[in-house]
């Protein structure tokens, strides 16, 4: 997490809200049509989906471990998939 609060500080990100998608928000459109306005200027964007512990267990709580794993997952691959339909040749993983 200090990684992404180090980048928040300084560039553009975008967080991920599961509950949002778990209601039918467009978040993946939302996340592209952030990232886009960056991606114009040749500017770097973050789209994460971390949160604290106690922010994890409320969202699996609600949805179930496994849904909540699959949603954020699924999300942020499919805005993986919209950057590279937008000519983003580089993308990054996060990870722990």
């Amino acid at each position: 997490m200090r990684k992404v609060a180090a980048w928040r500080e300084a560039r553009p990100a975008f967080r991920i809200d599961p509950l949002a998608a778990a209601r039918g928000a467009p978040v993946v459109e939302h996340a592209l049509a952030f990232a886009q306005q960056y991606l114009d200027k040749g500017e770097p964007v973050l789209i994460y989906a971390t949160a604290t512990p106690d922010e994890v267990k409320a969202v699996q709580h609600e949805l179930g471990v496994n849904e909540a794993g699959y949603l954020v997952e699924s999300t942020l691959a499919s805005i993986a998939r919209g950057l590279r339909e937008r000519g983003v040749r580089k993308v990054r993983g996060g990870g722990r």
